[in-house]
C-alpha cells in the first residue's frame, strides 16, 4: 500500500473514449479506466458551472445481500462516510462539504448503490479527497453501528404506509425464492440485529448482535466494494482541465484496491425470476405464496383511495438491446394517448382517468414490463372488460407484426420514423441538467448500460430499427397466462368472496402487513380483439412536431449578467386587465420558449364551492385536451393548468416553432371554443360522455384529497402550517371533500344541514364564467414569453389568446420597465402573536395503523429588509447540520429531520421540522425542538441570557473567521448562473407573480454578503467587516428568532395519542378538528399587508451596523 497521497506507479488512464455529444452541448467529456485497479472514470468539465459534483456508483445492491441480513447493502450505504482512517471524524466529510455550500447524498438499488455530493468549485479537490478515503479506508466505527441500525429502522417504519413501497415488496415476493430479487432491500433493526425484544434490556445481547453485523459489514464490504466494480463520475467547472482533474482522479482513487466479487450477478444472472408452471394452480411452496404466480389475480388492500389495475410481464432482459429500443417501441404504443389508443378507448367508457406502460424493473438476466392503469368506479366494475381491452390492443399489435394487417410486414414506417426523429430532437436540443449532482448521478450509474461512445446519446437514439423478431418475442411474453395481475383497490378482499370468483389464498406480505388474496381469472379469448376493433387503431402521425430549429438572435457571447437581461412589458393595460411582459433570449442556444399566463378571476377561489368547481373545470379542459396534448408532449411541447388562490396558471413550453399554435389551442379547449383543431370534440363525443367524465373526475379529485391526508405525516404538517399562514386558504379535507360527495365521516366536516354535491350543469356554467362572464375590471391576464420568440411573435399570441377571454387588444407599450400599479387579489401571511407568545396547532393523523408522529415549528422573523433576507440564510446554512446531528443522530427522534429559511408572501421565517417513529406522541418532540434553542445559542452562537440581554461565549462554534465560510458558500450559492431556460424564466415568473419585479434579487443579495466580506470601503478592511458580520449574525438570531419571533407549532397525532393536560406557559392549543376551526383561527388573525405594498428598502451595497433600528414590521 502507497503512503497518502502516493499512487501505485501502473496507475494510469486507459481507453480513454469522448463519447458522442450533441453539438449543441459545449462541455467536453472523458472516459477512461485506471490500468491499476479497472476503476471506470467519466469526467464532465463545464466551463460555464457554478458547481461541482462526484457521484461514485459502486456495482452491488440489496440482491446481493447475504440471507442471514437483508438490508446489508443498504446499511453499508449508511455507514461508508461516517469517518475514514484519514478524516476519523463522523461528521467531518458533511460538515466541510456544508461549511462550503454543499451536500450529499446516496440510495442503495437492487444492483447498484451510488454515493453522490455537490460543493462549491474551488473546495472540489479537497473533498474528493475525503471521498476516495471512504473507499481507500472506511472505519465503519463501533459507536456508529446501533445509532445507523436505528436509522435504517426509521427509515423503513416512515416507508410502511407507502403503497409504492408495499406494492413492490409484494411483487418481489412473489417471485421464486432461490433469486434474490425477492429479498428485503430495505432492511430493519430486526433483520440486522436479531429479535433482541424491548430496546435496550440487554446491552450484552445487543453490543454482540451490534459485533456480528459490523463483522459481516466489513466481508461484504471487501467483497464487493472495489475499483474493478465502480464507476467514478465528476464534475468540474473550468478551473481544471481534462488533463489536470485526469491527474488528480489517478492520485485520489488509483489505490482503491479491487474487489474480491466484481461481478455479483453472476450468483443468479441465469435464474429466472418465476419458478415453472406448478401442476395445480393452487399448489403452493414452503412459505404458501405460490410457487408461479404468473396467470393469477392479486387484490391487494392498499393504504390510499386507489383503484390501481397492475399487469406485470417478465420479458427477456433489454439493456443490451440500447441501439433499437423494441420495449420502448411498445410502450410508446401501448401507453399512447390519442385518438385510437387504449386510454382513449378506456376513458370514452369512463373506465379509466390514466394509464402508463413500458419496463419498469430490470436486473442481471430478468426484466419486468408493465402496464398500469388507474380505474374509475365504473372501470373497477369492468376489471374483466378493461383487461381484455389490453389484450385486445396487443393482439393488434401482433397482427401487425405477423403480418395479418393490410398486408403489412411490420408496422407503418412513419411510426418508427417519428420515434426516430424525436429521439434525434430531444437528444440534440435537451436542457442542461438541474444541478452538477444530477448530472453526476446520472452519467456514473448511465456508464453501465451504454458503451462510452453512446454514454450520451444512447438513452435518446434509436441506432436501428427493432425488427420483427424483437417486436415478437416481446408481444408473445404480453399475454394472460405470463402476466401477473394486481388490482389494489380499498377493500379489496371482499372482491373475492364472490361465488362466481375462485379464491385461492389469502395472505400477509411480511414486512409491510400487506393484505392480499390470489385469484385465477378465466384467460380472455380472440373474440375480445373484435369486441373493440371499431374503437383501438395505431396513432397518425404527429401534427406538432416542429419543423423549424432557427435561433430568432445570434446568443450572446457570454452568460448575461440578472441586470443585462431582463424582461420588459410589451402591454401595460392593467386597468383592462391586459399585462404582458416579454423577454428574447437565446443564451442557451435552443429553440425553446415557455409562456406563463395568470389569469386572475374573483370566483376562482371566493368560496369552498367555487375553488372545487374550478378544479373541475380544469380537469374537463384536461380531457377535451387529451388526444393532442400527448402528441404535442411527445414533440416536446407541455402544458400545465394550475388554480390559484387568485385564479388559474397555464404554463405551456417547448420549442418555439410550433408553441404558438399549442399555446393558442391550449386556450381553446379552455374556453370551450371550437376551431381548426376543436379540442372540445371529446366532450361531444356522445351524448353521456360528458356526465361520466365528470363524475370521473369528481371521484379522481375525492380520491386524491382523502389521500393527501394519508400521505406521511411530516408532508400533512406542512400543508396544515400552509394553511394556517395563508390567507386566503381553504382547507382540502375539511371544505373540499364535502362537496364531492365523500362517505359521512371521511372529510372530518361538522356543517350543519345537507351539503349539496357540485354537478356536471354546475361546472359548466361555472366554466363559462370562469373564462368569459367577468367584466374586464375584475380579471387580469399577466403573461410571461420567454426564449426564443420575439416581440412581434409574443404580441401576436398574446392577443389571440387575450381575444378568447374576451379582452379587447389596445395599443402595446414598448420597453416600460416601471413596476405597475398593485390592484391585483394578492395572498397575505397572518401575523402571529410575539414571543413569548406561543400558538400551537393539533390535526388528527386519519390512518390508524399510522406509527409516526410530526412536529414543524415554525418562527415567524416578519417582513425582512433585503439584509436581513441574508442574514436569516445565513443562519438557516449554519444550523442546518447541528439542528440535523442533535435532533436524528443524537437524540435519535426520527429518519426525517429538516430544518430552512421559509418565505411566503413577503414575511420570512425559520421552520424546524421532524417526524418520529422514536415518539408516538408529538408533545415530547416538540418540547425537545423547542429545548434546541438556547442549546444552540450557547454552543452556535455562542449567546446567553443575562440581565442586560444575550452576551457572547469566546468559545462558540461561530467566530469571525467560520463565518467567512459560511458566506462564502452562500456566494457561491447565489452565483450560481440559471442551467437552463425553464430555471431562468420560473425564476423571472416568481417575481412578476410576486408582484416584486426585483429581478436583479441575485445580484442585490450578493453586494450584501461581498460587503460582509470585503467591505472595500471601510477603512479597518476585512476584519472589521467579518467582526461586523458576526454581531449582525448573532444579533438577528437572538432578536429576530430566539426572542422576539412568533411561533407556531404544527403537530400530527397519531391514532390513540392524548394530549397531555399540562400546557406549556404562553402556549396556545387549538385542536383542527372541523373547517369551523380552521375559519375560527383565520378570522381572528391579523395579517401583514400584501407583498407588493410592503415598502421596499433601498438596495444596501454594504453590511450596516445591528444596533440600527430601520427594520420594518
Amino acid at each position: 500500500m502507497q503512503a497518502d497521497g502516493e499512487t501505485s506507479p501502473s496507475a494510469k488512464p486507459v481507453r480513454s473514449v469522448r463519447p458522442d455529444q450533441s453539438p449543441l452541448d459545449d462541455r467536453e467529456y472523458l472516459t477512461f479506466s485506471l490500468s491499476s485497479n479497472g476503476l471506470r472514470v467519466v469526467l464532465v468539465r463545464d466551463a460555464e458551472a457554478d458547481r461541482a459534483a462526484a457521484c461514485m456508483s459502486v456495482g452491488v445492491g440489496h440482491l446481493s445481500d447475504p440471507p442471514e441480513y437483508p438490508g446489508l447493502a443498504h446499511f453499508c450505504e449508511h455507514m461508508c462516510f461516517l469517518g475514514s482512517d484519514k478524516y476519523p471524524d463522523e461528521g467531518e466529510y458533511r460538515e466541510f462539504l456544508s461549511q462550503h455550500g454543499g451536500f450529499a447524498n446516496a440510495f442503495t438499488a437492487t444492483e447498484e448503490t451510488d454515493f453522490g455530493f455537490e460543493v462549491s468549485p474551488e473546495h472540489l479537490l479537497a473533498a474528493l479527497d475525503r471521498f476516495a478515503h471512504c473507499f481507500l479506508h472506511p472505519l465503519f466505527a463501533e459507536s456508529a453501528v446501533m445509532r445507523e441500525v436505528m436509522a435504517v429502522d426509521s427509515e423503513h417504519k416512515m416507508n410502511l404506509h407507502s403503497d409504492a413501497h408495499r406494492v413492490f415488496q409484494l411483487h418481489k415476493s412473489l417471485v421464486q425464492p432461490a433469486h434474490p430479487y425477492s429479498n428485503f432491500g430495505t432492511g430493519c433493526r430486526e433483520t440486522l440485529l436479531g429479535d433482541l425484544g424491548e430496546e435496550g434490556q440487554d446491552e450484552t445481547a445487543r453490543d454482540a448482535a451490534c459485533a456480528r453485523l459490523r463483522a459481516a459489514l466489513w466481508t461484504f464490504h471487501e467483497r464487493y466494494y472495489g475499483a474493478d466494480n465502480m464507476v467514478l463520475c465528476v464534475f468540474f467547472t473550468g478551473q481544471h482541465s481534462l488533463q489536470q482533474m485526469s491527474d488528480t482522479v489517478v492520485q485520489l482513487f488509483g489505490d482503491v484496491r479491487r474487489a474480491r466479487d466484481p461481478h455479483p450477478e453472476a450468483a443468479y444472472d441465469q435464474l429466472p425470476l418465476y419458478a415453472a408452471p406448478a401442476p395445480s394452480a393452487a399448489a403452493s411452496s414452503a412459505d404458501g405464496i405460490y410457487t408461479c404466480p404468473l396467470g393469477c389475480r392479486f387484490f391487494v388492500e392498499p393504504v390510499k383511495e386507489v383503484r390501481d389495475l397492475q399487469l406485470t410481464f417478465p420479458i427477456p432482459p433489454q439493456r443490451h438491446l440500447y441501439r433499437s429500443k423494441p420495449c420502448k417501441y411498445l410502450a410508446h404504443l401501448i401507453g399512447h394517448e390519442a385518438a385510437g389508443s387504449l386510454l382513449a378507448a378506456l376513458k370514452q367508457r369512463a373506465w379509466a382517468t390514466a394509464l402508463s406502460a413500458g419496463p419498469s424493473h430490470e436486473v442481471s438476466g430478468a426484466a419486468l414490463f408493465e402496464v398500469n392503469v388507474a380505474l374509475t368506479e365504473a372501470g373497477l366494475a369492468a376489471v374483466d372488460q378493461v383487461v381484455d381491452m389490453v389484450y385486445a390492443y396487443v393482439q393488434m399489435l401482433q397482427r401487425y407484426v405477423d403480418g395479418e394487417a393490410a398486408d403489412r410486414p411490420d408496422l407503418p414506417e412513419y411510426i418508427y420514423t417519428e420515434m426516430q426523429t424525436l429521439g434525434e430532437m430531444h437528444f440534440r436540443y435537451r436542457d442542461k441538467d438541474a444541478s452538477a449532482f444530477h448530472a453526476a448521478i446520472t452519467l456514473a450509474s448511465s456508464a453501465r448500460h451504454f458503451t462510452a461512445e453512446h454514454l450520451l446519446s444512447g438513452p435518446f437514439l434509436l441506432y436501428e430499427r427493432p425488427s420483427r423478431v424483437q417486436l415478437a418475442q416481446l408481444l408473445a411474453c404480453l399475454q394472460p397466462d405470463k402476466g401477473i395481475q394486481l388490482l389494489a383497490v380499498k377493500g379489496a378482499l371482499s372482491l373475492c368472496r364472490s361465488e362466481a370468483r375462485k379464491t385461492v389464498r389469502r395472505g400477509t406480505e411480511r414486512w409491510y402487513g400487506t393484505e392480499y388474496a390470489v385469484e385465477t381469472h378465466a384467460v380472455p379469448t380472440s373474440r375480445a380483439y373484435a369486441t373493440f376493433t371499431d374503437e383501438l387503431h395505431l396513432p397518425r402521425p404527429n401534427r406538432f412536431l416542429p419543423r423549424v430549429f432557427d435561433l430568432k438572435a445570434p446568443p450572446p457571447p457570454a452568460t448575461p449578467s440578472d441586470s443585462e437581461l431582463q424582461p420588459t412589458r410589451l402591454v401595460d393595460d392593467e386597468p383592462h386587465g391586459r399585462v404582458l411582459h416579454h423577454c428574447l433570449d437565446t443564451s442557451f442556444r435552443l429553440p425553446k420558449a415557455i409562456a406563463v399566463f395568470r389569469w386572475e378571476h374573483p370566483l376562482a377561489y371566493d368560496t369552498p364551492r367555487h375553488a372545487v368547481l374550478t378544479k373541475l373545470a380544469v380537469a374537463a379542459i384536461d380531457d377535451a385536451l387529451m388526444h393532442t396534448a400527448y402528441d404535442a408532449e411527445l414533440a416536446g411541447l407541455t402544458y400545465s393548468i394550475v388554480p390559484t388562490a387568485t385564479g388559474l396558471t397555464v404554463t405551456v413550453q417547448g420549442f418555439s416553432d410550433s408553441l404558438p399554435r399549442f399555446t393558442e389551442h391550449v386556450f381553446r379547449a379552455a374556453v370551450n371554443a371550437a376551431g381548426d383543431d376543436d379540442p372540445a370534440a371529446v366532450e361531444r363525443s356522445a351524448p353521456d360522455t360528458g356526465q361520466r367524465l365528470f363524475a370521473a373526475n369528481v371521484d379522481r379529485l375525492r380520491r386524491s384529497l382523502l389521500n393527501a391526508s394519508l400521505k406521511p405525516p411530516y408532508q400533512q404538517v406542512v400543508y396544515q402550517t400552509r394553511v394556517a399562514l395563508q390567507q386566503p386558504h381553504w382547507h382540502a379535507l375539511y371544505d373540499y371533500v364535502p362537496l364531492l360527495g365523500a362517505e359521512n365521516g371521511k372529510g372530518g366536516r361538522d356543517v350543519a344541514g345537507d351539503i349539496v354535491p357540485v354537478t356536471l350543469a354546475e361546472m359548466q356554467m361555472f366554466r363559462a364564467q370562469l373564462f368569459q362572464a367577468a367584466p374586464p375590471e375584475s380579471v387580469c391576464l399577466e403573461a410571461l414569453l420567454h426564449g426564443n420568440v420575439d416581440a412581434a411573435e409574443a404580441r401576436t399570441l398574446y392577443d389571440r389568446c387575450a381575444a378568447l377571454l374576451g379582452l379587447t387588444a389596445l395599443d402595446a407599450v414598448h420597453g416600460d420597465t416601471a413596476v405597475p400599479s398593485r390592484r391585483r387579489q394578492r395572498c397575505r401571511q397572518v401575523q402571529l402573536p410575539p414571543a413569548p407568545s406561543c400558538t400551537q396547532i393539533t390535526f388528527s393523523l386519519p390512518n390508524p395503523e399510522e406509527v409516526n408522529s410530526a412536529v414543524g415549528v415554525y418562527w415567524q422573523t416578519g417582513v425582512c429588509d433585503p439584509e436581513e433576507e441574508v442574514l436569516l440564510d445565513l443562519v438557516s446554512d449554519i444550523l442546518d447540520k447541528p439542528v440535523f446531528h442533535e435532533l436524528r443522530t443524537v437524540q435519535q427522534l426520527g429518519y426525517v429531520v429538516s430544518s430552512f429559511a421559509y418565505s411566503l408572501h413577503g414575511v420570512q421565517g425559520w421552520w424546524v421540522i421532524v417526524q418520529s417513529s422514536t415518539l408516538r406522541s408529538p408533545w415530547p418532540v416538540a418540547e425537545r425542538i423547542m429545548q434546541l434553542l438556547p442549546q444552540l445559542s450557547r454552543e452556535r452562537f455562542g449567546m446567553v441570557g443575562t440581565a442586560d440581554g444575550p452576551s457572547a461565549f469566546p468559545d462558540a462554534h461561530l467566530n469571525a473567521e467560520s463565518l467567512g465560510a459560511y458566506i462564502a458558500a452562500l456566494i457561491d450559492r447565489k452565483r450560481e448562473r440559471d442551467r437552463n431556460l425553464t430555471e431562468r424564466c420560473m425564476r423571472w415568473w416568481s417575481e412578476i407573480d410576486r408582484g416584486t419585479f426585483v429581478y436583479a434579487r441575485r445580484e442585490r443579495e450578493l453586494q450584501i454578503l461581498e460587503g460582509m466580506l470585503h467591505a472595500e470601503r471601510a477603512p479597518t478592511g476585512e476584519a472589521v467587516a467579518r467582526a461586523e458580520a458576526l454581531q449582525a449574525v448573532r444579533h438577528f438570531w437572538a432578536e429576530r428568532i430566539q426572542h422576539h419571533s412568533g411561533i407556531l407549532q404544527v403537530l400530527a397525532v397519531p391514532p390513540g395519542v392524548e394530549a397531555p393536560a399540562e400546557i406549556p406557559p404562553d402556549t396556545i392549543r387549538r385542536a383542527w378538528r372541523c373547517a369551523a376551526d380552521v375559519r375560527a383561527w383565520q378570522a381572528q388573525m391579523p395579517a401583514y399587508p400584501p407583498e407588493p405594498e410592503m415598502a421596499q428598502p433601498a438596495t444596501c451595497t454594504r453590511h450596516r451596523h445591528p444596533s440600527r433600528s430601520d427594520h420594518i414590521v
